[in-house]
C-alpha cells in the first residue's frame, strides 16, 4: 500500500443516482467511515517492499485482516457521539448488539439492499468509485494509547435513507444481517443507507489519533 501525497478529495453535493425522492425523505448524517487494520500486518508489508527494493527474497501480502464500520457523529442535527470519544470507541465500534446499521456506497450489493427495502433502483457506481479511491489514498492513523491497530478514516457529511426494520430473521435475511451483530432484544433496528454525499475528507482531526508514518514511530 503505497502512500500517495494527495490525501484529500472533496466532492460536493454528489448524489449517486438519479434519485427521485425529495430531500425531505432523506436525513442528514455525519460521521466517520473507518477501516481498521492490524499494525503488525501493515509493517510486515512495508518490510517486504524494502526487501524487494534491496533485491532480496520477499513476499507481498495480497490481503489484510481488516474490518470496516461507520461511527455516526450526528443524525438530523442530533448528536450521537462526541468527537472526543471517537478514538476511544474505534477498537470496539464493530461490537455486537447494535440497534442501528449503516450502509455506505462501497459495493453494488448495497443497491440490492435498497431495492429490497425501498423498491428503488439506484446506481451507486460513483459512490463506489469515490470510496475505493479514498480508501487507497487516505493516510493511516494510530491511537496514541493503543498501537495494536491502524485506521483509515473518511469523514462523511451526507444524507441517508432511513427505515425501521422489524428485527426478525425473515426481515434480516435478505439484507445479510447476522443476528449476532444486532441487539437481539430490540423489536426494531434502524437502517441508514447513505445515498448522497455533500462533502468528505480523508484528513481528519480526532482527539487521540495521530497520523502514522512507517518507521517514524520507531526508536
Amino acid at each position: 500500500m503505497d502512500k500517495l501525497l494527495i490525501c484529500l478529495f472533496a466532492f460536493i453535493g454528489i448524489t449517486f443516482n438519479g434519485f427521485s425522492q425529495t430531500v425531505d425523505s432523506l436525513v442528514n448524517i455525519k460521521g466517520y467511515y473507518v477501516t481498521r487494520f492490524l499494525k503488525d500486518e501493515i509493517i510486515y508489508s512495508y518490510n517486504q517492499k524494502i526487501k524487494r527494493i534491496n533485491n532480496q527474497s520477499y513476499s507481498i501480502p495480497i490481503d489484510y485482516t481488516s474490518i470496516s464500520f461507520f461511527i455516526p457523529l450526528d443524525i438530523d442535527n442530533v448528536a450521537i457521539n462526541c468527537s472526543e470519544n471517537i478514538a476511544k470507541s474505534m477498537p470496539f465500534a464493530n461490537n455486537l448488539n447494535k440497534d442501528s446499521i449503516y450502509y455506505l456506497p462501497v459495493s453494488k450489493q448495497v443497491e440490492k439492499y435498497i431495492k429490497e427495502v425501498f423498491n428503488l433502483n439506484l446506481n451507486l457506481s460513483k459512490g463506489i468509485a469515490i470510496f475505493s479511491a479514498t480508501g487507497r489514498i487516505s493516510p493511516y492513523y494510530i491511537d496514541t494509547t493503543n498501537d495494536k491497530y491502524l485506521y483509515k478514516c473518511i469523514f462523511v457529511d451526507g444524507e441517508a435513507l432511513r427505515i425501521k426494520l422489524l428485527n426478525t430473521e425473515e426481515k434480516r435475511f435478505p439484507l445479510d444481517i447476522d443476528v449476532d451483530f444486532v441487539n437481539r432484544k430490540a423489536r426494531f433496528i434502524n437502517l441508514f443507507f447513505i445515498v448522497k454525499v455533500n462533502s468528505y475528507s480523508t484528513i481528519i482531526d480526532v482527539e487521540g489519533l495521530k497520523e502514522w508514518v512507517p518507521y517514524c514511530d520507531e526508536e
